[in-house]
């Protein structure tokens, strides 16, 4: 059977159905987008990468009770534990990534979770105290993973691994993966705003928009994808004001309390994975971890300050479409306001 682009059939490319369907996973909408030239094949596809995204969710999740991962914080400073091999590929390129970022991405920081749960109707502020001797568990260098036997330990008690910085990019990937293995070649996963694109959209790339952190209408960037992962973290999603103040679910976990001097951190790669966790790390770490993403061919990002300025990686303002970069913020008149 002949798919997307196919010229045994003679479809131009611009003219090929496209089906969307959009569900509730990982905590969000997760919109699954497919081109192709058999519209029922198109809809099988999609159902099988949700299928695929729901098992990965349940394989990764920390907050069922029966995951692998909860399994693993169950077992924490006592035991290895069995876990399947997507929880180690996540691991190691969490490791990979807190250590180039000095911790400031940090797959452990799920310990300090039951102090910083926002949309509890009774939230106050943890007092430091607390905070000081929960913060004390995270760290990513007491994580012994060993990929030959498929096992995890977190070396002490008390320890909880947390992959929502990381794992919800990681599993767009794979569903959009499974669309090519399928014979569909343009696919683009979008978990809400965490977004793979794989081929394009007939002759035309898959673009995303950049969301301005302070204007949520409005847009920052529009980029082209191919082939690559575009995933934002920024502080406008959920958060509480108390007496003034702001405090968002981005913990920096080197100090167990929400980061500061920063509002959105996008990361464009290859690898879902990777774009994802440097998202999180570069919101912690602001304009001052820029220079780290020279370390990744192909890597680009942007940081939007505290302040409102714009900051990019080296060489990556075209790539954001940027029209001004440190010079407050650059809103594009003419962009998509999500990925389509």
């Amino acid at each position: 059977m002949a798919f997307s682009g196919s010229p045994s059939l003679g479809i131009p490319r611009d003219d090929e159905p496209r089906v969307r369907r959009a569900r509730p996973l990982m905590g969000t909408i997760v919109g699954v987008t497919v081109r192709g030239d058999d519209p029922v094949r198109l809809e099988q596809v999609v159902g099988d990468v949700f299928a695929e995204l729901g098992r990965l969710e349940g394989v990764l999740s920390e907050w069922s009770p029966t995951s692998p991962v909860s399994r693993v914080n169950d077992a924490a400073g006592t035991r290895p534990v069995a876990v399947p091999v997507e929880v180690i590929e996540v691991l190691e390129v969490a490791a990979q990534v807190a250590r180039a970022t000095d911790g400031a991405f940090d797959p452990t920081w799920a310990a300090l979770a039951p102090s910083w749960r926002l949309d509890a109707p009774d939230f106050r502020l943890p007092d430091r105290r607390t905070v000081a001797m929960l913060q004390r568990l995270v760290d990513y260098r007491d994580v012994i993973v060993d990929a030959e036997m498929r096992t995890v330990l977190l070396r002490r008690r008390g320890m909880r691994l947390g992959l929502g910085g990381i794992a919800k990019a990681y599993i767009a990937e794979r569903g959009a993966d499974l669309a090519r293995a399928s014979g569909v070649h343009d696919v683009l996963v979008d978990a809400g705003g965490d977004i793979v694109a794989r081929g394009d959209r007939g002759r035309r790339p898959w673009v995303a928009g950049v969301r301005d952190p302070s204007q949520r209408a409005a847009l920052l960037a529009a980029v082209e994808l191919r082939e690559e992962a575009l995933v934002t973290s920024g502080d406008y999603e959920h958060f509480v004001t108390i007496d003034g103040t702001r405090y968002h679910h981005l913990l920096d976990p080197r100090t167990g309390w929400p980061a500061t001097g920063c509002r959105s951190a996008t990361v464009v790669a290859s690898s879902g994975a990777l774009a994802d966790a440097l998202a999180t790390g570069l919101f912690v770490l602001g304009a001052g971890g820029l220079g780290l993403v020279s370390a990744w061919n192909g890597v680009a990002a942007m940081v939007v300050c505290e302040d409102g300025s714009v900051r990019v990686s080296e060489g990556a303002a075209d790539r954001f479409g940027l029209q001004r970069v440190g010079e407050g913020r650059s809103p594009l008149s003419s962009a998509i306001v999500a990925a389509r």
